[in-house]
């Protein structure tokens, strides 16, 4: 089996926040990097949309496939109103909400307002392929060697807007980064002052000290309880690792 380049094996080290359970999601919200390209789901101006009241649906063997020979392009879609739909987990209208945002911008009221007018239901941070390249201790020290892009959106001010908003939030933790500094990130936003769970020495040699550490950080940028974020990924688009942080199997060209 070939080996998810940098997908380290943990689900982010999650005893940094004691024996609070955090679930972790696979994929949460929309990344727009990872959508079909342009045009590939366009409607098909040839296929008929018929609703129904109560009618027998068409058999889609008839329809679709089976006994349509293969040069026609013509379907019929038969929707049936009067049946129950399947319900969707509403936090599939999530949207990102990324870094490049700024501080500026996640603050304005009028940015604010139209993130709820959106009806987006959750918030996905900090972003799509940046989440590969955000230090967030870095950006939220204001170190502007460390953070990328030296006009980032802070954690802390991430923590603000989801507190504006009322909304949910899912964090996306570097795939070049360590366990340690993930179980870090999940300590500055969920973990409490005064907990002494250990998080650690990364493998570069830096210790990360205990969740009392980052929830003193969180509570010194002016938010004192914490800001659960139950919703955890681990990189974005992992392919594009880096390999001298990912291992061989990442690509010399990755972020």
């Amino acid at each position: 089996m070939r080996r998810v380049c940098a997908a380290t094996a943990t689900v982010l080290v999650l005893a940094a926040c004691g024996s609070k359970s955090l679930p972790v999601s696979s994929r949460a919200g929309t990344d727009p990097s990872t959508t079909e390209p342009a045009g590939t789901n366009e409607p098909d101006p040839s296929v008929d949309v018929v609703a129904t009241d109560g009618a027998s649906p068409t058999d889609p063997t008839s329809a679709v496939g089976g006994g349509m020979a293969a040069d026609d392009p013509s379907a019929t879609v038969t929707v049936d109103a009067t049946v129950d739909g399947t319900a969707i987990d509403p936090r599939l209208l999530g949207t990102n909400l990324p870094a490049w945002l700024g501080p500026q911008r996640l603050s304005n009221p009028d940015f604010i307002q139209a993130t709820l007018d959106s009806g987006a239901t959750l918030l996905r941070m900090p972003g799509g392929s940046w989440s590969n390249s955000y230090d967030w201790l870095a950006c939220e020290m204001a170190d502007a060697d460390g953070c990328f892009f030296p006009n980032a959106a802070r954690p802390s001010d991430f923590i603000d807007f989801m507190q504006a908003t009322n909304l949910p939030g899912s964090y996306t933790v570097s795939v070049n980064r360590t366990p340690q500094s993930a179980a870090a990130a999940v300590a500055f936003f969920n973990g409490v002052v005064g907990d002494q769970t250990s998080i650690g020495v990364d493998r570069d040699g830096f210790d990360w000290g205990t969740v009392d550490t980052w929830a003193r950080l969180r509570a010194d940028g002016g938010n004192p309880e914490p800001m659960p974020i139950e919703l955890w990924e681990v990189g974005n688009e992992v392919y594009g690792g880096k390999p001298e942080t990912g291992g061989a199997d990442c690509a010399p060209f990755g972020w």
